[in-house]
């Protein structure tokens, strides 16, 4: 009751910024009387926050938007300017709406940006339909450092062959892909992923490399290592309880997948793999 922002086309997100006011972002360029092209701050109650000036704005469809920690904030879309400047499918804003240029990934990306999330230690997961960066192949999810450098520890090989919509980053570093894709790194995931980082370069045994929910009550695993090598897929209810182990499998290549049947009624598990002579 109370609430009215006048907003003069749609809007595709909204998220909090802090305890009283909301970032929008869509298609409109004007809100409340006042110009804003694809990007504003309001109140609670819909006005316009008039300390937040984008400017000229986006010249195109703002699709997400990520507050950091600072209220200064991340935008990804269509656009490939903000505030008649350089700024491809990315820009950091400040507080007061102004681009920010020393953020590196302004010219990086070569399309449309889906969504934007940061880790707790800074650095920023996004994915939409780009297939480069900086020139070099990078199929629609990326990670960069909280400067808009590549984080090259994130392995996705060829990535996904189709739309990334959205990339939701896990405490322990991976990421759960969603999508409108049936390969990642020339695997069969349809939709639906889990990617991990590199491992450290010592880690020389066999690893989880995805899992993926091919039905109700069906997982597959993908373990990665060197043919040959023989391990332990292990299974637990909990952090703190034991481990179940499976029979000693032998990996027949640098892959290999592996099915999982979900116990009715459980609704966590977790995996491990443990190397055995």
């Amino acid at each position: 009751q109370g609430f009215s922002a006048g907003v003069d086309n749609y809007i595709v997100t909204a998220v909090l910024a802090g305890a009283d006011r909301i970032v929008i972002g869509g298609g409109f360029s004007n809100v409340g009387g006042k110009s804003r092209a694809r990007v504003a701050r309001i109140g609670l109650n819909g006005a316009l926050d008039a300390s937040f000036d984008p400017g000229t704005g986006a010249n195109a469809e703002v699709r997400t938007v990520c507050i950091l920690p600072d209220q200064t904030m991340l935008i990804g879309g269509a656009f490939w300017q903000y505030g008649g400047k350089t700024a491809q499918y990315i820009a950091r804003i400040g507080n007061d709406g102004v681009l920010d240029t020393g953020f590196k990934a302004l010219a990086s990306l070569n399309t449309t940006v889906f969504s934007l999330a940061v880790q707790s230690d800074g650095r920023i997961v996004a994915t939409g339909d780009f297939t480069t960066f900086n020139g070099v192949a990078q199929n629609r999810v990326i990670r960069m450092n909280a400067d808009g450098t590549l984080d090259p520890s994130l392995a996705i090989g060829t990535g996904a062959n189709g739309r990334v919509w959205r990339g939701v980053p896990h405490p322990d570093g991976h990421l759960i892909l969603g999508g409108a894709f049936g390969t990642f790194n020339d695997l069969n995931r349809p939709n639906l992923v889990q990617v991990f980082s590199t491992p450290p370069t010592s880690v020389k045994g066999p690893s989880i490399q995805s899992i993926q929910l091919v039905s109700a009550g069906q997982l597959n695993l993908t373990v990665a290592g060197a043919a040959g090598q023989k391990f332990k897929l292990q299974t637990a209810l909990s952090l703190t309880s034991s481990w179940t182990d499976s029979a000693p499998t032998t990996l027949t290549g640098p892959t290999m997948d592996i099915p999982q049947a979900i116990p009715q009624g459980v609704k966590l598990l977790f995996f491990r793999v443990v190397q055995v002579p």
